[in-house]
């Protein structure tokens, strides 16, 4: 059975229920922490969050340059080869 197919015919949780289920893997107890530090916490994913948002169009254009970068390095190495190979060739003939 494929799992894809499986995950998506599952009901979607809660957040109450994503919640519990993350808080039990992370083993973590948000009650331990006193309302200025959840606020500090609160402060840092926004700001992360806010961070993600803004990096992410540039990294998809740094790979996308870097993709057209990496076909034209492959193209000239390919042109080199050959060059090589013709040098080769003619040195092999007429020397």
């Amino acid at each position: 059975m494929n799992v894809e197919k499986a995950l998506a015919k599952l009901l979607p949780m809660s957040t109450m229920q994503t919640y519990d289920r993350v808080k039990a893997v992370t083993n973590t107890d948000d009650s331990k922490f006193n309302l200025m530090e959840r606020e500090a916490f609160s402060n840092a994913i926004t700001q992360y969050c806010f961070f993600a948002r803004n990096v992410e169009p540039l990294l998809r254009k740094i790979k996308a340059d870097l993709s057209a970068y990496l076909m034209t390095k492959h193209r000239s190495m390919a042109a080199t080869k050959d060059y090589a190979a013709f040098v080769s060739r003619y040195e092999d003939l007429n020397l």
